[in-house]
């Protein structure tokens, strides 16, 4: 699968000019990866122990153990791929977020509509010179769940944090 810049430009308008694009940063990813799996295990735990309890006496551990491995690497790789996956860029028109392994989704944010723009910077952001960006629109964004987001786009773990604040601030 190749997840170059170029593939994402393909999505963008034809008609508009690109000032600015870019993948989350790959210094973030092993944490993004390594908290997903945790949650993952805590979630398949419950269920482990349902099963192990009802087939103990069938219970084979080396195979369980090897099953567990193997679930371990192919959830890494899915969060990989799925970090991976997530390309903003900037236009003379508003700000894209691209994102999706199989099914590519676009959401789109015209300059126009944006009311307020925040970088933030975790701890572990801070430590590893990336920063995160959050765009806001009169009325925040509504959730599939109906709930309501103070942020339509969150340029997430990005390098270049300073060059899209600049970038932002002078087409707002």
């Amino acid at each position: 699968m190749n997840l170059t810049n170029e593939n994402y430009l393909d999505y963008i308008n034809s008609d508009d000019k690109v000032l600015f694009n870019c993948n989350q940063s790959s210094k973030f990813s092993p944490f993004y990866i390594l908290k997903n799996l945790i949650i993952s295990i805590l979630i398949l735990v419950y269920p482990s122990v349902i099963f192990i309890s009802e087939f103990k006496h069938s219970f084979n551990f080396s195979s369980a153990v090897s099953f567990l491995i193997f679930l371990f690497v192919i959830l890494g790789y899915l969060f990989y791929l799925e970090y991976k996956s997530v390309h903003y860029a900037i236009t003379n028109k508003g700000v894209y977020k691209i994102f999706g392994i199989l099914n590519k989704k676009i959401k789109f944010v015209p300059f126009k509509k944006i009311t307020d723009t925040a970088l933030n910077i975790n701890v572990l952001e801070s430590i590893l010179s990336i920063g995160t960006i959050n765009i806001s629109t009169a009325g925040g964004t509504k959730t599939y769940s109906g709930t309501s987001q103070p942020y339509e786009i969150s340029i997430k773990h990005i390098d270049e944090y300073k060059s899209v604040t600049e970038i932002l601030s002078k087409n707002i």
